[in-house]
């Protein structure tokens, strides 16, 4: 049996997953809002929001990762 919280590669990993995740999602709102801007000039606030908060969430999650790479 693994102890999956007590081992700190695997968060490591786990986070490293979820912050490219993020990443990935991120792109995908802004190649999704980009034909509104070359319609009108400019995105859509849900794109934006969506786009800002995923890499919010990615960049927290790397920032944690590297922590607990630093800290194991």
């Amino acid at each position: 049996m693994t102890m999956l919280l007590a081992d700190p590669l695997h968060w490591e990993i786990l986070l490293g997953i979820l912050a490219l995740t993020c990443w990935m999602a991120a792109g995908v709102a802004t190649i999704l809002g980009t034909p509104e801007e070359i319609r009108h000039g400019k995105t859509s606030k849900a794109c934006d929001y969506a786009t800002t908060g995923l890499t919010g969430a990615g960049i927290i999650s790397a920032v944690a990762m590297v922590a607990i790479l630093v800290l194991a």
